[in-house]
């Protein structure tokens, strides 16, 4: 659910030399914006943090997870499909390859 803008209050801030870098820093390893870094922020050492942005933490652990377990499940299937001697080994490179053209890394 999206929030309406007409009811957002705005404030300009100065931030001090280095500050904004490390807001930027932090918004990425927590997939978020800087904004909502800033508000996540204020809102939890206020003791008023919303559940969203907590929310959306818990989804990306889960999809890492997906994503891992899925990873796994296509080195093994590449295993299976090399056979014991390797004999489609060169089907399975070609496999691969065109999984990474399509942006797919999974090696």
């Amino acid at each position: 659910m999206g929030v309406n803008r007409s009811n957002i209050d705005q404030y300009q801030l100065r931030l001090p030399p280095g500050l904004r870098e490390r807001i930027k820093a932090a918004a990425e390893a927590s997939g978020r914006s800087m904004n909502t870094e800033i508000v996540f922020r204020l809102e939890e050492s206020l003791g008023e943090a919303s559940s969203e942005p907590a929310a959306m933490g818990t989804e990306i652990r889960r999809l890492q997870a997906e994503n891992e377990t899925l990873r796994w499940n296509f080195e093994v299937l590449a295993k299976e499909l090399a056979g014991p001697a390797g004999e489609n080994r060169e089907e399975v490179i070609r496999l691969l390859t065109a999984l990474r053209i399509l942006g797919r890394n999974v090696a």
